[in-house]
């Protein structure tokens, strides 16, 4: 299975992200080491290598004239990787009720799991549940905004080949 993620950013927006992976990782060349030498098994440290040799790569490319930089211009992200677990069956992970989820997010943007779950006239554990089961493919991600958790999706597109 190959899942595909596209995400629209502005120039300031792939700065800042460039920025935020040097400051967790320190270097791209360490991260890469780690990842591919040190035979790393967190899909989090490979989603970021895969996103951070993106982002320089689309930097690189940009050379445009620092008038044309100055507006709202936005540059397509796009990572891919692929995922092979034994067994894995796609229609038992995303089942209509996670979907339902993942569109609700979509139309919604920043509400709670709380929110979502009352939105979706669902229960709490049931939803929680299905947001943690998304977010392990990163079809889904979660932040604390004090003492709940907002869900929301880190891609504009997500294509997903079988």
């Amino acid at each position: 299975m190959e899942i595909r993620v596209r995400k629209n950013h502005t120039i300031d927006e792939m700065e800042e992200m460039i920025e935020r992976y040097e400051r967790l990782h320190h270097s791209i060349h360490r991260l890469k080491r780690r990842v591919i030498e040190d035979g790393c098994l967190s899909w989090a440290e490979i989603d970021d290598l895969m996103i951070w040799l993106t982002l320089i790569k689309n930097r690189q490319n940009v050379n445009l004239p620092q008038d044309i930089l100055s507006l709202e211009t936005t540059f397509e992200l796009e990572y891919k990787e692929t995922i092979t677990y034994p067994g894995f069956e796609m229609s038992k992970f995303l089942t209509p009720k996670r979907l339902e989820i993942v569109d609700e997010i979509k139309k919604h943007p920043g509400k709670s799991i709380k929110e979502l779950a009352e939105n979706l006239d669902r229960d709490y554990k049931n939803v929680y549940d299905d947001i943690r089961a998304l977010a392990q493919f990163d079809l889904v991600q979660l932040m604390k905004s004090g003492k709940s958790r907002i869900a929301w999706l880190p891609a504009d597109t997500i294509e997903i080949n079988i």
